[in-house]
């Protein structure tokens, strides 16, 4: 019985190691796969960390950028407003000085007129007391 025991154990031994290497052959590949898998997605993440990274920096330099450039539009917009308020000014004086003008002018064509009446009475008085 042993040796029939023995015999059959050493006709299995082939196909016990057969499948002992096709099963350590798959256990290894289906490792390998994993791992390059793993690999990739650790690879595409890195990818994709340095491109945000990138457009963090991208951003940050955008931004400011921008705050000068608001910075500077905010000082040009004070010297504008600075400038119309003067204009303004200068505008209500202006405006008073030609009235005020106006003013002497009309009062100047009244006096020519009441001159004038003046003038005329004189010289009717004048003729009257010519003829007398």
């Amino acid at each position: 019985m042993t040796a029939t025991m023995f015999e059959s154990l050493l006709a299995g031994l082939p196909a016990f190691f057969t499948i002992g290497a096709g099963g350590g052959a798959g256990f290894f590949g289906i490792k390998w796969f994993i791992e390059w898998l793993g690999g990739r997605v650790d690879k595409r993440e890195e990818s994709i960390e340095r491109r945000a990274a990138g457009v963090d920096r991208a951003q940050a330099a955008l931004n400011d950028r921008l705050e000068k450039r608001v910075c500077l539009l905010e000082k040009r917009l004070d010297r504008t407003e600075d400038e119309l308020a003067e204009c303004s000014r200068k505008h209500a004086e202006s405006e008073a000085e030609v009235a005020r003008l106006r003013a002497q002018i009309m009062g100047m064509g009244d006096a020519r007129q009441v001159a004038q009446s003046i003038v005329a009475a004189d010289r009717i008085s004048d003729r009257e007391g010519n003829r007398q």
